[in-house]
């Protein structure tokens, strides 16, 4: 689950909670996605709000098996005009993820003051809602009380170039991603893309949880060593769109998953 481009976040949280899916496979599950822009000044109460709405009702739905994850993250590069916050919700199923929405919905009606106090913090025009699906994902448990930060990698793929964007990802970073997640380098990652496609193409994310900050130097040194790096680059220059591909980081500010 980008904030600085409504198309760039992805999924908060694709690799929050998943284990290892190979592509081809049947999706075991999607994350769905609330884009914000939230005035600068609003922002602290902004979460807190949104803390006494989604931590009693995300516990319930998370007991029942409703939901596997959720949280709230706050980009940390800021653009004009651009979303800054996402809520995320990780479901099993379109019917499951319908149970979330009235659960969610029914929480903010029964306290008004709370409601009012988020939306009116938020600028409406900017607000989008994503439904991620998971290529590949593999992650490890994210330790208790740990706020993750999230990397994403964005690019936009031709026409009918999925599967061999896929084929690429397999062939010269899943083996590098798995080394990091297994190493501890990272907690997890994922390769994202709309189910419900609210955007002309297809854009992919690379979406990787880490534990701290450190963990983007460890990786861009572990990938900027590759040996296979060049012909990776020329590969992928071929299937995607050039212009495209697009970076942020988010840090979470509530995050829960099973």
């Amino acid at each position: 689950m980008y904030l600085r481009n409504l198309r760039l976040v992805a999924a908060c949280l694709a690799a929050a909670a998943l284990p290892a899916l190979v592509h081809g496979q049947d999706n075991t599950g999607y994350t769905s996605v609330g884009l914000f822009k939230v005035k600068p000044e609003g922002t602290a109460a902004f979460v807190e709000n949104m803390k006494k709405v989604l931590a009693p009702v995300g516990a319930k739905l998370m007991s029942e098996g409703t939901v596997t994850g959720y949280g709230v993250d706050l980009d940390m590069f800021h653009s004009p005009g651009s979303t800054n916050a996402a809520i995320w919700v990780e479901v099993p199923s379109f019917a499951a993820w319908g149970k979330a929405e009235e659960a969610i919905g029914a929480a903010l009606k029964a306290s008004p003051g709370v409601s009012a106090a988020i939306f009116g913090a938020t600028d409406p025009s900017k607000h989008t809602d994503l439904m991620m699906r998971h290529l590949f994902a593999s992650t490890k448990p994210v330790p208790a009380g740990v706020l993750p930060y999230t990397n994403f990698y964005a690019v936009k793929v031709k026409p009918g170039k999925m599967n061999e964007f896929s084929q690429l990802f397999e062939k010269y970073q899943k083996p590098v991603y798995d080394k990091m997640v297994a190493d501890g380098v990272i907690l997890g990652y994922s390769v994202d893309a709309e189910i419900i496609h609210t955007d002309a193409g297809d854009t992919v994310w690379i979406v990787t949880l880490m534990k701290d900050l450190g963990a983007k130097d460890k990786m861009l040194a572990i990938t900027s060593a590759l040996p296979d790096r060049r012909a990776m680059q020329v590969n992928l220059a071929g299937i995607t769109v050039e212009g495209t591909h697009r970076d942020s980081i988010t840090q979470a500010v509530m995050f829960v998953t099973k």
